[in-house]
C-alpha cells in the first residue's frame, strides 16, 4: 500500500484528507516531522487559514526544505486549497508573502465580485468551465467541486492551469499542475466521487 505524507501546518481538514486516503488504497501518515516525507510515496499539502501562517510554520520545522527535496527527487505533491496557494511565488494576503515558488504564479483577492452581489468566501459547490486533456484534470468540465477561499492563484505560465472555473466575474485557476506537483484549490475530499476519482488517479501516478 502506497504512503501519503499528509504534511500537517494547523490546517483544519486533515482528517477528511486522511480518510480520502484511506478510501483510495493509500496510507495516511499526519506529521510535522521533515524526515517522515523522505519514507512516503507522496506528499500531500493540504489545509485552510492564512498564507503567511502557513509558511512560517514550514520555515520554523524545515518542512518547507524537506518539500522541496523531496520533489526535486520526483515525488508526487498534492496540494489542496491553501496547500496549492502555498506552491507558488507569493501572495498578496496581508501584505506579499513569498510561496515554495514550485509552480510560478500569484495569489491574488476577488476583485470587484462583492460588487457583483457575490460573497467572499467563495464558499460551496462550483462546475469546471475548462479543462486540460491529457492533465490529471482531463473530462471534468461540467463535474461539481466543493471550494471554500477568500483568493485565488493565477499562474505565470498559462499551460499550468490544468482545470478553470468561474466566479461571478472571476475566472481562476481551479487545479495547477507542473511535472510531479498537482493542486487543486478545491478540496477532493469532500466533493464525493468526482473528488475520490481524483485521488485514485493521483496514486496510479504515484506508481
Amino acid at each position: 500500500m502506497k504512503k501519503a505524507a499528509i504534511i500537517n501546518f494547523g490546517g483544519g481538514n486533515l482528517f477528511s484528507v486522511a480518510q480520502a486516503c484511506k478510501t483510495a488504497e493509500m496510507e495516511p501518515i499526519i506529521t510535522q516531522d521533515p524526515k517522515n516525507l523522505d519514507h512516503a510515496d507522496l506528499l500531500f499539502l493540504p489545509g485552510v487559514g492564512a498564507f503567511k501562517n502557513a509558511m512560517m510554520f514550514l520555515q520554523e520545522r524545515g518542512l518547507d526544505e524537506a518539500i522541496l527535496k523531496n520533489v526535486a527527487k520526483g515525488k508526487l505533491l498534492v496540494g489542496v486549497c491553501l496547500g496549492m496557494q502555498i506552491m507558488t511565488t507569493q501572495s498578496e494576503e496581508f501584505g506579499q508573502t513569498k510561496g515554495l515558488n514550485l509552480i510560478p504564479g500569484q495569489v491574488r483577492y476577488f476583485k470587484g465580485v462583492l460588487e457583483a452581489g457575490a460573497k467572499i468566501p467563495h464558499t460551496g459547490w462550483n462546475s469546471i468551465v475548462e479543462a486540460r486533456q491529457g492533465s490529471s484534470m482531463e473530462n471534468t468540465v461540467g463535474d461539481d467541486f466543493y471550494f471554500i477561499h477568500s483568493l485565488y492563484a493565477q499562474t505565470d505560465d498559462p499551460a499550468h492551469t490544468i482545470a478553470r472555473c468561474t466566479y461571478h466575474n472571476v475566472t481562476f485557476a481551479a487545479a495547477i499542475e507542473r511535472d510531479n506537483i498537482i493542486g487543486f484549490q478545491f478540496h477532493p475530499e469532500r466533493s464525493g466521487e468526482s473528488g475520490l476519482a481524483l485521488y485514485k488517479n493521483i496514486i496510479r501516478k504515484a506508481s
